[in-house]
């Protein structure tokens, strides 16, 4: 039997996917896990070096970039910026609305949907009935996207992850420039160093399948690197450590609204990585990491209790959808 084809107010069709648990969710899970993965091994190379020149795979992809490249026109931060912008406009948007919705795309457009229908934006809903087996980012991210260009349509519910992506390239170039370029390189050494790591992010085959889908991944994978690029940054420059360590924890919070804590140890292992070659484990017990965690549970556990307000006559509702965590009115169920 094929996917079933949900009609909406809109008119276009939603392409239901196989239920969770057969398949689906982990090859999404596994999918988001290989391109974090990968993501942190490009940001790990960044940092291990100490020489005023590329590292070594930025050194080896740079020796490809034509020399016109070295004129100041390509060598100024902010037109590094525009070319990105103009990659990720001519890669992502063509055709961005043409195929119809399909697989997991229905289940985070359907209760954005339901968000905007009934002003209800804390406890998603799907065909009525409470929808938590994954926390709402991406319900809000598209139900945002819908709002603001005014109406339903494939392009609409997926141009946040491809907004995702965009935002992950520029924050990495711009955050890690100096990273890349290597201690003592110029300005224009360092310009690019940002735009050869923009491009890497924008056509790495993971980001570009995922940031034209309105699905969690790309969303997921653009907050765990602004975390990992913002934290990276913050302690080369050896920024007060109430940054170093409260900063990019706001990003964790994000993530932890787009799928839960997985990401946290992708995050961990760069940090601890970064700080054991530095020798500065010791950072970690400062007060400003216990800080951090705080600010990031402080933007997730408002969400993550709410379905305990929603039990009452709808316990069983919520609590046959609540994958994790689980209402404490949900135990004895």
């Amino acid at each position: 039997m094929g996917p079933a084809k949900i009609p909406t107010m809109s008119g276009f069709t939603l392409s239901q996917g196989p239920s969770p648990g057969h398949g689906t969710s982990t090859n999404n899970s596994g999918l988001a896990a290989r391109t974090i993965r990968s993501s942190t091994v490009a940001l790990m190379a960044a940092t291990a070096h100490a020489k005023p020149d590329l590292c070594p795979p930025f050194r080896a992809v740079s020796r490809l970039v034509p020399i016109r490249l070295t004129f100041n026109f390509f060598m100024r931060l902010w037109q590094t910026i525009f070319v990105l912008i103009a990659l990720w406009a001519a890669l992502y948007l063509p055709g961005l609305g043409g195929p119809e919705l399909k697989g997991e795309e229905g289940r985070r457009v359907l209760p954005a949907i339901e968000m905007l229908k009934s002003g209800e934006w804390i406890l998603p809903e799907m065909e009525g009935q409470p929808y938590v087996r994954k926390p709402p980012l991406i319900n809000w991210a598209v139900a945002a996207s819908i709002s603001a260009m005014g109406r339903v349509s494939e392009f609409s519910v997926r141009l946040p992850s491809a907004l995702s992506v965009l935002g992950l390239a520029l924050a990495g170039a711009v955050l890690l420039r100096g990273f890349i370029a290597g201690r003592g390189a110029s300005a224009s050494d360092q310009a690019r160093a940002a735009l050869v790591f923009g491009i890497m992010l924008l056509v790495h085959a993971g980001m570009f399948s995922k940031g034209r889908l309105a699905e969690i991944e790309a969303l997921y994978v653009a907050v765990t690197g602004v975390a990992c690029a913002l934290w990276l940054h913050l302690w080369r420059e050896q920024a007060s450590p109430w940054l170093t360590f409260t900063l990019p924890w706001f990003w964790l919070g994000l993530g932890l609204h787009a799928k839960g804590p997985p990401h946290l140890l992708f995050f961990y292992g760069i940090v601890i990585a970064v700080l054991w070659k530095g020798r500065a484990l010791r950072e970690l017990w400062h007060p400003a990491h216990a800080a951090g965690i705080a600010l990031m549970l402080g933007v997730f556990m408002p969400w993550a209790g709410f379905p305990n307000s929603a039990c009452g006559s709808r316990r069983h509702s919520v609590c046959s959808g609540w994958h994790w965590p689980a209402p404490s009115c949900c135990a004895d169920s």
